[in-house]
Order: structure tokens, then sequence, then C-alpha cells
């Protein structure tokens, strides 16, 4: 045998020896988890999208059901088996990142995606000055008016302030069929629904009085100040006056749809709007200006997707993540979803996609949205509150003791001075 054909002879059964790496195993494998099965479809195929431009990348996508996502969360960070990166809306982020579980996204973010992104958007998603949170979506708490009933009160817009507001809820508050009795309401808040009555109801108008939950840094319990107490007690004025007190229900939208209220408020536009001309095709309605009392202010809820510091794929999640929330892809899942967009430079884009004027008009009112309660513990600090709001609307106790109350114990509770 020949030298050459000797080191041929000795290469092949080198070669034939060593293990067979397919091109799918030297991919590096993303794993992704998503709360629900709403993103499932959109997702599957940005996967696609992204794998072609990233051969190397694979990115495995795994839903939960929403009331298992929290918990979910938890055990695989104990277990050390959590994803690489997941859903995160704006209430997992002061949980998750005091815990050290998120990975800081500022240096991981696209430049040009920082600088686009609102201000409230970005501060809804962060904690102690980390961005936790790539946003791609936000919403607001607007309120929506029957527009027949306000035409047939004589009413030709809708109000802009507490005073406006209060007369115009006066004017829509009547006896339309001359039996004595009110049968159309001015406006409607969900009293009995421990979840909703306080953040998504009572909130915004803390807000617009110039009030909060707690101070800047989320240290200090501020919710029993004079401008909690203002525009607590105007709030239970117009439920006292304006709200059906027989009907003291969850049943909001049906509320509006059946004329019994001219005036609701929604912590989800997108939804309320589509339900309303889906299933009450007749009932003409729009979305009024977010309130100004001492400032304007709305309920916001902003979410995205964030990184787990467990990750040992951070460069390969990051690029996932900067693609997701690119322009293109987010102001395609904003229109798809009917999404008010995080982003500044995309809002023109998204509104005439999507070609509604009161979308159109929440979009520009975003910008005064600020989430509830930024703490770790703000799901039990949000309990709190709901249940204050609820005992202070069905006059179980009064104003200024109820905020007294709830505000000793969310400074119990967060070790507040």
């Amino acid at each position: 045998m020949s030298k050459r054909l000797l080191i041929l002879s000795v290469t092949l059964v080198i070669l034939t020896a060593m293990p067979v790496v397919s091109l799918a195993a030297a991919k590096e494998n993303v794993v992704m988890w998503i709360p629900g099965t709403f993103l499932q479809e959109y997702l599957q195929g940005k996967i696609k999208d992204f794998e072609k431009e990233n051969p190397s990348i694979a990115v495995q996508l795994h839903s939960f059901p929403w009331s298992e996502w929290h918990s979910k969360i938890l055990t695989s960070l104990m277990s050390g088996t959590v994803a690489d990166v997941a859903y995160i809306n704006d209430f997992l982020v002061p949980t998750f990142g005091d815990l050290g579980a998120l990975a800081p996204l500022e240096n991981v973010a696209a430049k040009e995606a920082l600088e686009d992104w609102k201000p409230n958007a970005v501060k809804a998603v962060s904690w102690k000055g980390h961005l936790y949170s790539m946003p791609v979506l936000q919403t607001s708490c607007p309120l929506f008016y029957n527009t027949d009933m306000f035409k047939a009160a004589a009413i030709s817009a809708p109000p802009t302030t507490w005073s406006e507001f209060e007369s115009y809820a006066s004017k829509l508050t009547r006896d339309t069929n001359g039996d004595g009795k009110i049968d159309q309401w001015g406006f409607n808040v969900p009293i009995a629904s421990k979840g909703y009555v306080g953040w998504a109801t009572w909130g915004p108008w803390l807000y617009q009085a110039g009030g909060s939950y707690l101070n800047e840094d989320s240290t200090q319990v501020v919710m029993n100040n004079e401008a909690a107490v203002r525009s607590l007690t105007f709030f239970r004025s117009l439920v006292d006056r304006f709200v059906d007190p027989n009907d003291f229900s969850q049943e909001t939208l049906t509320n509006f749809m059946s004329g019994r209220a001219a005036v609701v408020a929604s912590n989800t536009e997108q939804q309320f709007i589509t339900v309303l001309r889906q299933d009450a095709p007749d009932v003409k309605f729009n979305v009024g200006p977010i309130l100004k009392d001492a400032t304007k202010g709305a309920h916001t809820t902003v979410a995205g997707y964030g990184m787990f510091v467990q990750s040992k794929k951070k460069a390969e999640a990051g690029e996932w993540l900067r693609f997701l929330t690119n322009k293109a892809n987010t102001a395609r899942f904003d229109v798809d979803y009917y999404f008010i967009p995080p982003r500044r430079s995309i809002e023109r884009e998204v509104t005439q996609a999507i070609g509604d004027p009161m979308f159109d008009l929440a979009v520009r009112e975003s910008i005064w949205g600020r989430t509830h309660v930024s703490h770790p513990r703000m799901t039990e600090v949000s309990d709190i509150v709901n249940s204050m709001v609820q005992s202070v609307l069905l006059r179980r106790i009064e104003v200024k003791p109820a905020l007294d109350q709830a505000a000793e114990k969310v400074k119990v509770l967060i070790g507040a001075k």
C-alpha cells in the first residue's frame, strides 16, 4: 500500500469513528414561554422568519394556562428549569426583578428601540432603574360614551374635565319612559368586581387628582393624602348619584350594550370595541379623551418579552428579543391584535392600518397612562386597595378612615415607615 493510500485509509477510519453531528443538533436552542394561547400562532410565524435569518438558532415555544403562569415561573426558577425568555407583563416586573430572576435589558435592547419606546411604557416594565421587559403592547383605560344618548341630552362632545363629566352624567341619568323610575344611568362601574373596582376603576381618578398609591421610588405610601381623599370622595359621589344602585354587578359591557348606562370605563379598549361592534352593531358609541383635574391620567397595561438570568443562551436570546421587538414586528403585532403601540415612531403606521378614529384617539391619549402599583407586593397591595374602595362605594366606611386604614396595611406589607 502506498503512503498516500495509507494516510487516506487512516483518515477514513478516524472519520468513521467520530460521532455524526447533524445540522439541527448544531443549532443553539432558545426556549420561550408564553401564557395562554393568544400569541401562539403569531409567534410560530415569527419563529419561522427568525430562523431563516438566523439558521444557527432554533426557538422552542411552550405555552401554559394563565392560571398557572406565575406559579410556573416561580417553581421553575427554584428548580433551575426556567425558560430563556418569556412574555412579561408590567405586573410581573417588580416581583421577578426584585428577586433577581430577570436579566436587565437596557444593554440588550437596540439603541433605536430605547430611544423610540414611550417613557411611560419603559417605566411600566422597569424596576429600580433596570429595564426587564422589551415592550410590544400598551393599553389604556378610556371612557366609552353612547353617542345617541349624548345627542338626546343635547351634549355635543365627550367631557374633558371632572366638572364636565359630573354635569353630563347628571343630564344622562334619566327616566326615559315616564314611569317615575330612572332607567338610564349616566355612569356604570363594576362595584362588585373585586379584581377591577380599585386600580382600574378608581385609579384613573386618583391619578387625575395628582395622587398615587406609592411615591416615585415605591418606598412610601401616599394613598391617603389630600389628592386621594378628594378623588375618592368625588368618585363616590358620582357612583351615589349616577350609577344604578340596584345593579352593582360586573356587567359593564352588558349595561352599555342594553342602553342602561350612558358612560362606562374599560381597561381593555381593543376588546371592548371589538365586542361592541360584533355583538351590538346598532349601538353608536365613541371614546373620549382622558379626563383632567389637577392633571390627566389613566391606568395602562404594558407587556413585552423578558429574559431570565438563568439563561445559558443570552446572546441568542437577545437576538430573538431584538427581532421580536423591532419596528416592523411590533407594528404587525399591534395591528393584528389591536393594541396601542409602545413605540412612538410606528403610531401613525398602526393607526392608519387599523383605520379607526376611536383607536387613533386612544393611541394619542396613551401618553397619560400609568401602571397602577409598581412594587414586588403589588398583587397584595391591589387586593387591599380593591377591598377598601368597594367598602367606600357601598357606604360601609367613610373615605378618610378607609384610606388611612388601607394605607397602614400597605405600610406594614411593604415595610414602609
